[in-house]
């Protein structure tokens, strides 16, 4: 089947047919992952004529532990589905980039971003850094830090702000301690200027077998890579971004992520970018995390406008919003072209917050 095109807008899709592909998600995605070595990630989306599809994203190359021949077979030939498949070649041909998590290593000096800087008060979309897991990683012999973006600002319990963003950002990948020191914008020696935060909670990441499967059930899903840290006294926050980033309204409301949404993230690497929802209810895997990997359900899937990239790394933790102003879904990873997402509601409940 060719490559799908940026859909037009969508007829009406019937609630019934988008449940029943939903339910049936896991079952379509256990057999593409199983056919076709090269799937990462199975959603669900909307055909022009409004019928519910199964995108199935795949890297160009081939992803195999070793050099091998495989012989692929043409998917709705093998692929018992309630409704069609679209394949969709990601245009990054770096096949490892998706296999991890959208923070990274930052190395200091000139920004080319204004969240890159430091800031005060803090807005969303700035970057932080967890400098007591840097510190405990030795990375600062390199000169880089780990980075991250704010996603936004929330309560927990009454008392707050937290900053919201993923645990790999504020929490290292399951690594945090209590109350290691968040710095805002980050460094190699700690800067009392700097320090804005203390890491609060954070969501356990599950990792799987490295051979687990989707279709026979091997695989533990997560549904959300998300963390608090709590804002240190003296330092004012506001769920608002910095006064250049004009055109996009800031996270202050809840709303729920649908196909062909129009959305933006602030984020450290790329700033404001815009892009449209392309799936819901996706699986993503493996996803690797502290050389172990993860699996990941019920995720956003977004490409930015007119084949631009919507996220990079050091993205991570961005609060993704549609053009309502409301915050729908966390940004965790993306492999250039195609980037996922937590949906926000199962954000607020894994943490019991309030935005």
């Amino acid at each position: 089947m060719d490559v799908i095109s940026k859909p037009q807008k969508p007829k009406a899709t019937s609630k019934d047919q988008l449940a029943e592909a939903i339910g049936h998600v896991q079952d379509a995605a256990g057999q593409l992952f199983e056919q076709d070595a090269r799937v990462h990630a199975v959603g669900v989306g909307i055909a022009t004529d409004g019928t519910p599809v199964y995108r199935a994203v795949r890297n160009k190359k081939k992803i195999v532990a070793q050099s091998a021949t495989l012989t692929l077979k043409a998917a709705n030939a093998i692929v018992k589905a309630p409704f069609p498949i679209v394949f969709v070649d990601a245009q990054n041909d770096a096949a490892p980039l998706y296999r991890m998590p959208f923070s990274g290593a930052a190395a200091l000096g000139a920004s080319a971003q204004p969240e890159q800087q430091l800031k005060r008060p803090l807005r969303c979309g700035l970057q932080i850094q967890n400098f007591d897991d840097d510190s405990r990683q030795r990375v600062f012999a390199s000169g880089h830090i780990i980075v991250g973006s704010i996603g936004c600002f929330v309560q927990k319990d009454g008392q707050g702000p937290f900053i919201l963003s993923n645990n790999h950002v504020v929490a290292g990948e399951n690594r945090g301690k209590a109350n290691d020191r968040i710095l805002q914008s980050g460094n190699i020696s700690f800067d009392t200027t700097q320090f804005v935060a203390k890491l609060g909670q954070f969501v356990k990441i599950k990792f799987s077998p490295t051979d687990a499967s989707v279709a026979d059930g091997t695989v533990v899903f997560n549904d959300v890579d998300a963390g608090i840290a709590r804002v240190a006294a003296g330092i004012d926050s506001k769920n608002a971004y910095l006064s250049g980033r004009t055109g996009v309204k800031p996270p202050t409301k809840l709303g729920v992520a649908k196909h062909d949404d129009a959305v933006s993230k602030v984020g450290r690497t790329t700033g404001l970018t815009r892009g449209t929802v392309t799936s819901i209810a996706t699986i993503v895997g493996p996803v690797t995390y502290d050389k172990k990997p993860a699996w990941f359900r019920n995720s956003i899937e977004i490409e930015g406008v007119s084949g631009t990239s919507f996220s990079d790394h050091g993205d991570s933790g961005s609060a993704i919003v549609n053009s309502n102003g409301e915050l729908v879904a966390l940004l965790y990873a993306g492999n250039g072209t195609q980037t996922y997402a937590c949906p926000i509601d199962a954000v607020i409940v894994a943490l019991g917050i309030t935005i």
